[in-house]
């Protein structure tokens, strides 16, 4: 497992907001956007691949219905 830290924080009560990308690249670009809306700071990288492989989703009217891992 890869696990990139640039800093070590100094936390109380953190949150981890995580998203890996796959198909769209939809989990990226919602870390992203959810960091630029409440200026959270990027600490470090966690490799994905030995947590899941996502083989595919099914998205109905803008949700996600089903994920299907390996």
């Amino acid at each position: 497992m890869a696990i990139k830290l640039y800093k070590e924080p100094k936390l109380e009560r953190p949150d981890l907001i995580c998203g890996w990308p796959g198909i769209g690249r939809i989990g990226i670009m919602a870390v992203h956007y959810l960091r630029r809306a409440i200026a959270a700071e990027e600490l470090g990288e966690i490799e994905p691949w030995d947590f899941f492989d996502p083989r595919k989703v099914i998205i109905r009217d803008g949700l996600l219905k089903d994920l299907e891992c390996m």
